[in-house]
C-alpha cells in the first residue's frame, strides 16, 4: 500500500509504447537544506539537464541587467554555431511551433526553447554554466558546453539539479553543511544528510542544531533576483495562455515555481519546482536509454509524480501556503506588450504591468506605432479621405531582423498604399 499513490493525478492519452520505467526523486527542506527524501540513482550525472537549465539562462540575464521578465525575446526559427566548426544548431519546441516575438516571462515560463537559446547566445553559454556551478551544478564543464546543451546532451544529477533551485527557494541563500569546493567557482556546500554524529557512549560529537543552522548559510545573489525567477515559474496562468492548454498538473493549491519538460531526445523527462518550504525534483527515463512515448512537453511523465509528492508532503506535514516576500527594491512598470518597452505619448500600444529589478535600463517604444488608415480600403488616408472613414490603427513593426518571418506567417502589417479613392 502507498499513500502517496492516492494523491497521483493519472495521465490520460498516456501512449504506453515506451513509458518511463526508470525514476529518482529529490526531497529538500527549502528553509535549512536538510533531506527529505532520496529514491533512485539521485547522484549519477549522467542525465541530460535540458531544460532545468533554462531558467539559469534568463537568471543570467537579470544578473547582469540586460534582461528583464518584459523583454522581447524571439521565439522563431533561428540558426545558431553549432559545437563544431561547419555545424548549425536550429533550435525548435517541443509542439514544433514558434510564436514570434514575446515577452521574456512568457518564454521562461512556458519552456521554449529558441528564446532560451537566442538569451543565452547573446550572454554566452560559458558565463551561464559558470553562475550555474556556483548555484550548485558541479558536473557541467563551462569549456565544452554549447547552446545544443539546452535541447540535449551534458550530464546533471538530480541531487545537484534539486540543491541548485533551493538556493531560488530560500531567496538566493544557499543553506547546508561546508564542504570543499571541487573547483574555484564551485559551491561550497551540500545539503544535509547527517543530523548528528554521537559516539559509542552517546556523547553528541556534532549536530545540525539550530546554531549550527544559522551558521550554515550562504547568500548566493540578492533576494530580488530570486524573486523574479520564482514569480515567473510560479506564473501558471501566462504557461497556459503561451503553450494553449489547460493543464492542473502544474497547478497545486498553494504558491509553488515549477519546470518541466522533455529532452529533445525524450530521453529525460523532467519536473523540478519549490516552495518557500520544500524543493523537489523528479527525473524519470529507461532502463535501455531509449526514448519515452510521452507527450511533446513530458507533461504525462515526471510531473504526475512531483504534483502528488508535493501535496502528500504538504498535507501530512500541515504546511502552511506561504508565497514569497517581495524585496523592496523589486519595481513596477507598465510596458508594451511584445516589445516589453515604456509607451510612447505619440503611439499607444497594449500594455502589461512587469516587475523589474533595481537599475533597469527603462526604454521608449518605437516597435508599436499609429498609422490612419480608410476603413473602407484600409489603406493609409490623405488628406481627401473623407472624415468619417478615418481611424487610427495601432501595428506591431518588428525589428528586422525577425521582419522576414513576421511577414511570411501573415502577421499583421500597416498598409503601405495610400487611398485613392
Amino acid at each position: 500500500p502507498c499513500i502517496g499513490a492516492d494523491y497521483l493525478m493519472q495521465p490520460t492519452g498516456l501512449d504506453v509504447t515506451t513509458p518511463p520505467d526508470r525514476g529518482a526523486v529529490m526531497m529538500i527542506d527549502a528553509t535549512n537544506g536538510e533531506i527529505y527524501s532520496m529514491l533512485g540513482d539521485v547522484r549519477s550525472s549522467d542525465r541530460q539537464p535540458t531544460v532545468v537549465l533554462q531558467p539559469f539562462v534568463y537568471f543570467e540575464g537579470f544578473l547582469q541587467r540586460l534582461f528583464t521578465p518584459s523583454s522581447m525575446v524571439y521565439d522563431v526559427p533561428r540558426a545558431f554555431p553549432g559545437p563544431a566548426d561547419g555545424l548549425i544548431y536550429t533550435p525548435t519546441n517541443p509542439d514544433g511551433r514558434f510564436r514570434g516575438p514575446l515577452n521574456l516571462r512568457d518564454a521562461m515560463v512556458a519552456g521554449l526553447l529558441p528564446p532560451a537559446a537566442y538569451v543565452a547566445d547573446s550572454r554566452g553559454m560559458n558565463h551561464i554554466i559558470r553562475t550555474a556551478h556556483l548555484i550548485g551544478f558541479n558536473s557541467i564543464d563551462e569549456n565544452s558546453a554549447d547552446l545544443d546543451i539546452l535541447a540535449r546532451g551534458g550530464g546533471v544529477s538530480v541531487l545537484d539539479t534539486t540543491y541548485a533551485y533551493s538556493v531560488f527557494a530560500s531567496m538566493g541563500v544557499q543553506r547546508g553543511v561546508d564542504t570543499q569546493p571541487i573547483a574555484q567557482g564551485y559551491r561550497a556546500r551540500n545539503p544535509v544528510a547527517v543530523l548528528q554524529i554521537v559516539d559509542v557512549d552517546g556523547n553528541v560529537l556534532w549536530a545540525y542544531d539550530d546554531v549550527t543552522r544559522q551558521l550554515s548559510q550562504t547568500k548566493i545573489f540578492e533576494p530580488s533576483l530570486a524573486y523574479l525567477v520564482n514569480d515567473i515559474l510560479g506564473d501558471d496562468t501566462t504557461r497556459q495562455q503561451v503553450l494553449g492548454t489547460q493543464d492542473e498538473t502544474l497547478q497545486p493549491d498553494y504558491p509553488s515555481a515549477v519546470l518541466n519538460g522533455l529532452s529533445a531526445d525524450r530521453r529525460d523527462s523532467w519536473t523540478v519546482g519549490y516552495t518557500p518550504h520544500l524543493v523537489t525534483g523528479v527525473h524519470l527515463g529507461r532502463l535501455d536509454d531509449a526514448n519515452m512515448s510521452l507527450d511533446a512537453y513530458g507533461r504525462q511523465g515526471s510531473a504526475p509524480i512531483w504534483r502528488a509528492l508535493m501535496d502528500y508532503v504538504y498535507e501530512r506535514d500541515a504546511l502552511p501556503a506561504d508565497d514569497w516576500a517581495r524585496p523592496d527594491d523589486i519595481e513596477d512598470y507598465v510596458v508594451c506588450e511584445i516589445s516589453g518597452l515604456v509607451p510612447s505619448d505619440a503611439n499607444p500600444c497594449p500594455t502589461r504591468q512587469e516587475i523589474f529589478p533595481p537599475g533597469s535600463p527603462l526604454l521608449t517604444d518605437p516597435y508599436w506605432q499609429v498609422y490612419e488608415v480608410n476603413t473602407q480600403t484600409g489603406q493609409l488616408a490623405t488628406a481627401n479621405t473623407p472624415v468619417n472613414l478615418r481611424a487610427e490603427q495601432v501595428y506591431f513593426v518588428p525589428p528586422d531582423d525577425i521582419l522576414e518571418w513576421w511577414i511570411e506567417s501573415g502577421q499583421p502589417m500597416p498598409p503601405t498604399d495610400y487611398d485613392t479613392i
